[in-house]
């Protein structure tokens, strides 16, 4: 009789064992069934400094790296820095220009106001300038343009008396930045000590 309890005890006691063993799986099962199963949100080249994106939950911002912003920069030549007569400077230089650009040079700042009197002055002064593009390069939201300078000032130019016989031709370099559609800054350098040098033959 005493053998006979003592199985009765150990078979309920297996029995309770395997019936929660069997409902903790499930529970866990359940779990991993309906839990969101992503794989790594970014992998990681050789040596850490970049990242590409494989999957979120967000959409993804498309930035302005696959878009040709080269065109947002060349009206600032084709239409402001070349005398045109189709062109009203301060409109367009209004609308390619943030409301808040600046224009660094290698001894001055400028903002959006002075530039646009600036080029309105080089107008008047050098009634045939040009500004030729002849390299545009884009890396991310950045532009460069290698272009040439050209002109015949009839007036002061720079210091120097000129009366409308002598031309320059130069060569630039500009580094624009654009957001939003708009340059924001630039980083200029133009060599006019050559411009000054041909002006004074």
């Amino acid at each position: 009789m005493l053998k006979f309890v003592k199985l009765l005890v150990c078979s309920i006691f297996i029995f309770f064992l395997v019936t929660y063993a069997s409902t903790s799986m499930a529970k866990e099962n359940k779990i991993v069934a309906e839990s969101d199963i992503l794989v790594p949100s970014q992998v990681y080249n050789l040596d850490n400094t970049q990242s590409v994106e494989l999957m979120t939950k967000e959409p993804i911002e498309v930035s302005q790296q696959g878009t040709n912003i080269k065109e947002v920069v060349r009206p600032f030549y084709t239409k402001c820095l070349t005398v045109n007569p189709n062109t009203n400077v301060a409109e367009v230089m209004g609308k390619i220009l943030a409301n808040d650009f600046k224009s660094f040079g290698s001894a001055d700042v400028k903002g959006k106001e002075q530039l646009i009197k600036q080029v309105q002055f080089f107008w008047k002064l050098i009634p045939d300038l040009k500004w030729e593009i002849q390299e545009m390069l884009q890396h991310e939201n950045r532009v460069i343009v290698r272009s040439i300078a050209s002109g015949t000032p009839k007036g002061e130019f720079m210091g120097l008396p000129t009366d409308g016989t002598k031309s320059f031709k130069i060569m630039t370099i500009d580094i624009h930045t654009v957001k939003n559609g708009q340059v924001v800054e630039v980083y200029h350098v133009e060599d006019w000590a050559t411009a000054m040098r041909q002006l004074k033959k």
